[in-house]
């Protein structure tokens, strides 16, 4: 599978570990032709690297596959973006959602269930 940026270079596809909470995420970000797309993969705890390369040699391709299906072009993400009136307010209202909505992921849950079961 290949890319090609506007200005005509290749561009490959990169994913990124990303550390949260008690689990690691894999951000893969596909740049084509002046389109991006992203899709992740949970890994759980911090994988060591053979279960990276096992990832990489089993499912790799599959989330290239699925990040190329999000493609949004990049003027979209430009225009619809709009810039809080105050960061003051910004932050009341991200505490607000925060307090109000308890976020939580199918991969957060499941390791609380793991970590209950221990007990």
């Amino acid at each position: 599978m290949e890319y090609t940026r506007a200005n005509g270079r290749h561009a490959l596809p990169r994913i990124q570990p990303c550390s949260m909470l008690a689990f690691w995420v894999g951000m893969l970000e596909v740049e084509a032709v002046g389109d991006l797309g992203a899709a992740r993969h949970i890994f759980g705890v911090e994988p060591t690297s053979a279960e990276v390369a096992e990832f990489v040699r089993r499912d790799f391709v599959q989330l290239v596959a699925q990040a190329a299906n999000t493609l949004i072009a990049d003027d979209a993400l430009q225009t619809g973006t709009r810039r809080a009136s105050s960061t003051r307010r910004a932050a009341r209202q991200a505490a607000h959602f925060t307090a109000v909505t308890d976020i939580s992921s199918a991969a957060q849950e499941a390791l609380r269930a793991q970590r209950e079961g221990r007990r």
